[in-house]
């Protein structure tokens, strides 16, 4: 019977050791209330205007739904690219989630440019058509980049008409 319990045992410590990890919980890459806007020479977007409207009134730190967020108000603000430090690292294989609200899009037929970059990568790029209807917009995929914890994190709007986004969501989850 020892003999028997002692092999559990072993066994059992064996399979707890080959298990694989779990993964971490969700951990966000930027705070709302540290963008900054980033100037024409830092800008990598190569949809910029030559002349663009953008109020600081019409961009900043806002909550919806008890979420912090970046609301921009593209009445006053057609064009964003802001910036700040990343708050955690992001290696290859973690899972990146991203959360956006907008509005109903309202304007003459077009579209809406919004993307994301970490270290000088692009890692997400989206095009919304305009006119739309309003929607929440979620995203999640692996990670293909390694990016240290304070790398540049950018987020770019570009968009015609009066709408108004809320960018809620950008986190990381290791693997």
């Amino acid at each position: 019977m020892r003999l028997f319990l002692a092999l559990f045992m072993l066994l059992s410590l064996v399979a707890c050791s080959s298990a694989p990890p779990e993964p971490s919980a969700p951990q966000s890459l930027v705070d709302h209330s540290l963008w900054v806007d980033v100037g024409a020479a830092d800008d990598p977007f190569e949809d910029r205007p030559e002349e663009f409207e953008c109020s600081e009134l019409s961009h900043g730190y806002d909550s919806i739904g008890g979420e912090d967020s970046l609301e921009v108000d593209t009445a006053g603000c057609d064009y964003l690219t802001v910036s700040q430090p990343s708050l955690a690292s992001v290696l290859p294989g973690d899972q990146i989630n991203l959360r956006l609200w907008h509005y109903s899009l309202d304007g003459p037929d077009g579209e809406s440019h919004i993307a994301v970059t970490v270290g000088g990568e692009l890692i997400w790029d989206l095009r919304l058509p305009i006119p739309g209807e309003s929607e929440l917009v979620s995203d999640s995929f692996g990670s293909e980049l390694s990016a240290p914890e304070g790398s540049e994190v950018l987020f770019h709007l570009h968009n015609h008409g009066s709408n108004t986004y809320n960018f809620i969501e950008l986190s990381v989850a290791g693997s």
